[in-house]
């Protein structure tokens, strides 16, 4: 009995593992969560031998938690940036487009997307995370354009509101201190580095005459390109 419990101990270990790296998907912990509790009934009640059912119902879901798990990796993977956890280029372009589609929908309604370029590549994540914990709070969808650049978009939110937001945020990143490191990709004692980085904002309304996605970021970009040539470290809005 005790080699029977050892062995169902050792299914439960490992779906909690899977229920570890798959906890973004509340549906899947429900789940998940409903297994354990079935199992650790048996585990922990009264002596009681186990069936070859219970067995085998425990190897099944064990197969079928972790195609789940490779499943959801994989999407993972397709939408979401490695280095900074945001969403990739073609994720926030997709973004983007939904976005203009939608306010085709709703012509009244208006989005900004502040354009954002960093000085210096060794900070990427960091400033990634930076973005990401303000997402949750003030704009709706952050994304890596590409190399040292990222899109915002912010839904509901004109220029001026827009502006507000990302000064806060470019001088929470002014301040940072942020880690300095060896080529080796050590970090490096009382060793910092001041990171700066410009914005672009654009604003899609009824007044725009904005027709696609890629206009609407041309636009930021060009916004962000006035704020590089006239000085670094600032943001302006395309008009």
């Amino acid at each position: 009995m005790r080699w029977q419990r050892s062995w169902t101990n050792e299914y439960l270990i490992s779906i909690f593992r899977v229920w570890a790296v798959i906890s973004w998907d509340m549906s899947i912990c429900r789940t998940v969560l409903a297994v354990l509790i079935y199992l650790g009934g048996d585990f922990c009640g009264k002596e009681s031998s186990i069936k070859d059912y219970e067995v085998s119902g425990v190897q099944i879901m064990y197969n079928f938690l972790s195609a789940i798990l490779l499943k959801t990796r994989f999407e993972h993977q397709a939408k979401v940036d490695n280095l900074t956890g945001l969403f990739n280029s073609a994720k926030i372009k997709e973004k983007v487009s939904i976005q203009v589609k939608r306010f085709e929908r709703k012509p009244n309604s208006v989005a900004c997307i502040p354009h954002g370029h960093i000085q210096g590549d060794l900070v990427l994540k960091n400033v990634g995370q930076i973005l990401s914990d303000s997402m949750r709070s003030v704009f709706d969808v952050a994304g890596r354009y590409g190399g040292e650049e990222f899109l915002l978009i912010f839904d509901g939110t004109d220029e001026k509101q827009a502006f507000k937001i990302v000064e806060r945020l470019r001088k929470t990143i002014e301040i940072t201190r942020f880690s300095r490191t060896d080529k080796a990709e050590t970090i490096l004692k009382s060793k910092y580095l001041d990171i700066a980085m410009s914005f672009g904002i654009a604003m899609l309304d009824k007044n725009s005459q904005i027709e696609n996605a890629t206009d609407w970021i041309a636009r930021a970009d060009t916004a962000l390109y006035q704020s590089k040539n006239n000085g670094r470290n600032q943001t302006r809005i395309f008009y």
